[in-house]
């Protein structure tokens, strides 16, 4: 599985930059944005079976990013990324650089952002979050191109309190220097079967939207809206 896995982050990314070099021969000032989870693991404990394990998806966590933004993957990556038939020549295609200047990082960040990990590999939302601003200042040091919060979201119930945290980390990026170019909540209406990624269909709807699905505005809706209203000089 962990060959069969490498091999598809490979030809994703392949798939991926072929995408933009299509798009850049229609559209050569197009911008793209390249929406990634960010993420962080640390140790459930103090084993280091467990320290080993947060390390290595530490390391693997920038591996697609790295490929199709020009940066060398680090030698554990590189090492998964052969394993999955991942060859000289793609290395070497992933080295240039395509679209230099017009490329942001769209940053998702949701409470399963933060995990810990066990000795056996096996994963759980961390107990506490170091939050948003925090793991995209790290992606910002590490590639250096506008961001964009791209996704977030809290069932309902949680939802504003949610979006208050999230627009205050947001802010906190922006006092520091890093370029936001936006604040998105996703999605705009609830959806069905997301907490099943979409594998079965159980009809089970999922109430994270700004609206429910007969487009009654929620609490989380009419406080977006309070936000944007408040806040056009910000981003």
């Amino acid at each position: 599985t962990e060959h069969a896995f490498a091999r598809a982050l490979r030809n994703l990314c392949l798939a991926h930059e072929l995408a933009v070099l299509a798009i850049l021969a229609e559209r050569p000032d197009a911008i793209f944005v390249q929406a990634e989870t960010i993420e962080h693991y640390e140790p459930a404990d103090d084993s280091m079976d467990a320290a080993r394990q947060a390390a290595f998806w530490n390391e693997v966590r920038y591996t697609a990013l790295d490929l199709t933004l020009g940066r060398p993957p680090s030698p554990t990556s590189r090492d998964l990324l052969r394993r999955g038939a991942t060859n000289d020549a793609d290395f070497a295609f992933f080295r240039e650089r395509r679209a230099l200047g017009q490329r942001w990082l769209g940053v998702d960040y949701y409470v399963t952002c933060e995990q810990v990990v066990d000795g056996d590999g096996g994963r759980a939302p961390a107990p506490r979050r170091t939050g948003l601003a925090s793991l995209a200042r790290d992606y910002y040091r590490r590639y250096g191109i506008p961001l964009i919060v791209s996704e977030t979201n809290r069932v309902d119930t949680l939802a504003v309190e949610w979006l208050d945290e999230q627009w205050t980390q947001t802010q906190l990026l922006d006092r520091a220097g890093v370029p936001v170019k936006g604040f998105t909540w996703y999605p705009l209406t609830d959806v069905v079967d997301w907490r099943h990624a979409l594998r079965v269909e159980r009809n089970d709807v999922d109430p994270i939207g700004l609206c429910d699905l007969a487009r009654a505005v929620r609490p989380v809706g009419r406080a977006y809206a309070a936000l944007i209203a408040s806040s056009v000089p910000v981003l």
